[in-house]
């Protein structure tokens, strides 16, 4: 088998893909010690990809500027740099490994790693990495704790609200639920919350939720529609006792059990229109990933570092840096 040297992250704007992307070359780095560099290539050349991919998929490497070169793996995420990721790695004579859907681009060689179980190709695995140091939370915390005045020792529920997506759609009904565990939780244990929409929460539902949530029972709470960008995810789960996440955020779920918390999922299942992301979260309930003990998120990500390996036929899989 052979090692790593260095490895090429095929990026777009997307934060989701990402985390995905830059996931999965952290947890590799678990194992060797390789260089990583980054391409984000322009927005303008993503509908020519697609269309290349879908036709002549081995002109895409005309998409690959030249300067690039000594690169042994290719890694990328997201539907935007599929074509991308695949022109790469043949132009620079490199193995490919792309996080989701390879698009028939497999039976050109192009691996890939998912958490679609509805896929009969690939890497399977419940949870995909976040990017983030699952061992810095803490540290992110204490320092969000400093910033907005708020008792770096208390421990606190958590809900990680997305939207619309994947196939979801929510109601007034899912408000009052949402609003009725908040009060009900704070009421029975003490525990306050904190509390974060998205760029896809409707505007309708988000302003349900500020106007009718119990003021005492919100620490903090991040609300996009009206401005909020603070980068809370990795504070805010560094102060979790529990991590509640909405049913449509596979990326929310995946980063909330990777902190080592318990997580819950907010939603019916049966009312996920996608059938590819309802089998998704249905297999982290068969997996038990959803009980009261928490995943040991380092055992998981040298299993997943050690599986990945021995199928590109790399070196220092079962080996540690640490």
């Amino acid at each position: 088998m052979t090692g790593l040297k260095r490895v090429l992250v095929v990026l777009d704007d997307k934060s989701g893909h990402r985390s995905k992307a830059e996931g999965v070359v952290n947890a590799l780095q678990r194992r060797l010690n390789f260089e990583v560099c980054a391409w984000t290539p322009s927005p303008t050349t993503f509908a020519i990809g697609k269309a290349l991919r879908s036709t002549v998929p081995q002109l895409c490497s005309m998409l690959v500027p030249s300067r690039f070169e000594s690169i042994d793996l290719v890694v990328g995420s997201g539907g935007n740099t599929l074509a991308h990721t695949f022109g790469a790695m043949k132009s620079l004579k490199a193995k490919g490994l792309f996080v989701g859907s390879t698009r028939g681009l497999e039976k050109y060689h192009l691996q890939s790693v998912h958490a679609d179980p509805m896929r009969n190709y690939g890497h399977f695995f419940p949870v995909l990495p976040p990017k983030f140091d699952i061992k810095t939370l803490s540290e992110s915390w204490l320092s969000f704790a400093r910033e907005a005045g708020l008792p770096p020792d208390e421990a606190f529920d958590v809900l990680f609200f997305g939207g619309d997506g994947s196939g979801c759609t929510w109601g007034p009904a899912d408000v009052q639920s949402i609003l009725e565990l908040i009060k009900s939780s704070f009421e029975q244990t003490g525990r306050r919350w904190l509390l974060s929409t998205s760029r896809r929460t409707p505007l309708w539902l988000e302003r349900e939720l500020r106007s009718n949530v119990p003021e005492p029972a919100i620490a903090d709470a991040c609300w996009f529609g009206q401005g909020d960008r603070r980068k809370i995810v990795q504070a805010f789960l560094g102060a979790a006792n529990r991590v509640f996440v909405s049913m449509d955020s596979a990326t929310m779920m995946h980063e909330a059990l990777f902190s080592g918390r318990p997580v819950s999922i907010l939603g019916d299942l049966n009312r996920i229109a996608s059938s590819s992301h309802r089998a998704s979260v249905e297999g982290l309930f068969q997996a038990g990933l959803f009980a009261q003990d928490a995943l040991d998120p380092e055992a998981y990500l040298d299993d997943l570092a050690d599986q990945l390996l021995r199928t590109m036929g790399l070196s220092g899989a079962g080996s540690s840096k640490r």
